[in-house]
């Protein structure tokens, strides 16, 4: 998988273990917290759909990050 030099990959696996450095997700500066997060996405062909269709096809993932 390949993703732009702005973006980093995080696999559901990771997410759910904490298996992260301690470095902020943010700012690449080290980290003391870890805050939650919710994230979620829809293809952006559903946005034309309306509200109810994003929320249904969104994938959704939450865990912590530093």
């Amino acid at each position: 998988m390949i993703s732009p030099p702005d973006r980093v990959t995080i696999w559901q696996s990771q997410l759910t273990a904490n298996d992260f450095p301690p470095v902020c997700a943010m700012s690449g500066q080290p980290a003391e917290t870890w805050h939650k997060f919710r994230f979620a996405t829809a293809p952006p062909w559903a946005f034309l759909l309306g509200a109810i269709v994003v929320a249904a096809l969104s994938r959704r993932a939450s865990g912590y990050l530093p």
